[in-house]
């Protein structure tokens, strides 16, 4: 279970989190367009009730990290939404400010979510003893010193994993 619940991190990672964050640093636009991304995660999904069996630091890890993806991905579809009615022109809302508000704050929660996926994934690959190199392990490419830097510039919601 550590071992699938590791690379589904890992292409989450990779799918997901790293392909947003370049995309949030070339645009930085109030009209970024968004691709829907799935909320399935079936390897956590379908282990959810065995979590509890792995170490407490290991599964406070993978329940945050999920709960962290879990909240980006809303966060974008509500912005994408948001972006999409301000087109639209409708009722007293600004929407064009809202999209803008769902959008900054993926792009403060997002140094964050890269640094859990990071420490996650090395945690569980010294717990079931996969080497944390890259390419086999793509979230293993990442700089730890650059991601605390951008972690602790950013006023993104949410605990610090722990190193």
């Amino acid at each position: 279970m550590a071992i699938a619940i590791l690379f589904e991190i890992d292409l989450s990672y990779s799918s997901l989190i790293r392909e947003v964050s370049e995309e949030l640093q070339r645009s930085r636009a109030s009209e970024y367009a968004i691709k829907y991304h799935s909320l399935r995660f079936t390897v956590y999904e379908g282990n959810v009730g065995n979590i509890g069996q792995l170490p407490r630091e290991i599964a406070e890890d993978i329940v945050w990290f999920y709960g962290a993806v879990t909240r980006i991905v809303t966060t974008l579809q509500l912005h994408a939404d948001a972006a999409r009615n301000a087109h639209e022109a409708s009722g007293d809302i600004d929407w064009r400010a809202m999209a803008a508000r769902y959008l900054e704050h993926t792009v403060k929660a997002m140094p964050g979510v890269k640094l859990s996926a990071y420490l996650t994934a090395r945690r569980l690959c010294e717990y079931t003893g996969v080497e944390f190199r890259a390419p086999h392990i793509s979230v293993a490419a990442e700089n730890l010193e650059q991601l605390l830097k951008e972690c602790s510039q950013a006023e993104g919601p949410g605990r610090q994993p722990k190193n």
